[in-house]
């Protein structure tokens, strides 16, 4: 493994710089990464052999805080993928600012998204942080982006409630992919909201490491 180029407390650093997601829409659960918890995510899958060098796809990017990440980290290749094109507007000028030449941005439903991969191509790496569904209207969407992950990817870091874990276990099984809690941190979510009661809330979070079945083992 190369070394890197970028430290964690410098990609933290940077990350902070990261504008956040303008008029986010509590519906869809838009809520910003911490530049420590993203810092920290791509710095785990980083360690286990998962970033350098890879193709790497962030799915519901908002302003792409993972996504850039990736690459300041030396992916080969990095694709963000959110609806909300405002997001992606901001997300590309900052990754033009930063000098960031391999890191493109596509407006999709990730529901919808769609990438043909040519024959013998190598598939990506997802490492994302999709809606919790914890709010009705985005009730089942974290499963769609997990299907989503699954079709482009033979690997996939992705956070979520904690106290999914058994059902993200039942869930990649389904789906062919073996799932490991590599982690938890504590999530904040401002006040943004009319529905939130306190000026800040808490909830536990974890990253999920997935691989095929095929894969006799996690790194």
């Amino acid at each position: 493994m190369s070394s890197l180029r970028i430290t964690k407390k410098k990609l933290e650093i940077t990350l902070q710089k990261v504008p956040e997601m303008p008029e986010p829409s509590a519906e869809k659960e838009q809520y910003m990464t911490a530049a420590t918890i993203a810092a920290d995510v791509i710095f785990t899958a980083y360690s286990l052999g998962s970033v350098f060098k890879k193709r790497i796809l962030d799915l519901g990017c908002g302003t792409a805080i993972l996504g850039i990440g990736a690459a300041l980290c030396g992916a080969n290749f990095v694709i963000c993928v959110d609806f909300e094109k405002n997001f992606l507007v901001i997300a590309k000028k900052f990754a033009e600012k930063m000098g960031l030449k391999n890191i493109d941005f596509i407006r999709a439903d990730v529901t919808r998204f769609y990438l043909k991969l040519k024959k013998g191509e190598e598939r990506f790496v997802t490492i994302q942080n999709p809606p919790f569904g914890s709010q009705f209207s985005s009730r089942r969407k974290d499963r769609f982006f997990l299907k989503k992950a699954f079709a482009l990817s033979d690997e996939v870091y992705s956070l979520h409630n904690a106290k999914t874990k058994s059902f993200l276990e039942k869930f990649a099984l389904e789906n062919g992919f073996r799932c490991k809690l590599l982690k938890e941190y504590s999530f904040q979510i401002p006040h943004l909201f009319q529905f939130h009661k306190k000026e800040r809330e808490w909830i536990k979070v974890g990253l999920f490491h997935f691989l095929p079945l095929r894969t006799t083992m996690f790194k």
